[in-house]
């Protein structure tokens, strides 16, 4: 299955081996990938809506991968149960606020995650400044492109963040370190 170019790079920095979370999976296509190409031995894909988790299913079933694909009907990381043993959660596609909400309403399953995955479509400075004030530090941050559109995707791990002044909120301290031509 082949990826956009944005989730392409979400799907980059999810460290293989590891079990994951894409809350607000829509159709499915991040955690068939991951499993398909061996980076997660198991992947739950949560959405707050039917509709896109009946696609997603379909998809899970005709590719009869339902053992390594959890679909979870819910809203944020209450799709993850208690005690499952998940290390890395992908938010990806969603605006910079509603990601910010979403770690917060559940803070408490954030505990034991290893790494955060975070791709918001706007308010980036927001996630940026989420990340260093409730524990985490941002370690590598893609630029992606699809036609004229640019997205950046945060990787971050529990942390002490250094102090982030309004241009590195904006533009990001790992992409300005990279010098990416993006």
């Amino acid at each position: 299955m082949k990826l956009s170019p944005r989730l392409e790079a979400v799907a980059s920095l999810v460290p293989v081996g590891r079990a994951a979370a894409d809350i607000g999976t829509d159709h499915g296509y991040l955690p068939v990938f991951l499993v398909n190409k061996n980076i997660c031995p198991y992947v739950i894909a949560g959405d707050k809506s039917e509709k896109p988790l009946e696609k997603a299913r379909e998809l899970v079933k005709t590719l009869k991968m339902e053992e390594k694909i959890l679909i979870r009907l819910g809203d944020g990381l209450e799709v993850i149960k208690e005690r499952e043993k998940v290390s890395v959660i992908i938010i990806a596609g969603m605006g910079g606020k509603t990601i910010c909400s979403i770690l917060e309403k559940e803070f408490s399953r954030l505990s034991g995650i290893e790494v955060l995955i975070l791709q918001p479509m706007v308010d980036i400075p927001l996630v940026r400044r989420w990340i260093g004030e409730n524990g985490f530090k941002i370690t590598d941050e893609k630029l992606a492109r699809e036609g004229s559109q640019f997205y950046e995707i945060i990787a971050a791990e529990p942390g002490v963040q250094e102090p982030l002044d309004e241009v590195l909120l904006e533009l990001g301290p790992k992409i300005l370190g990279k010098k990416d031509p993006l």
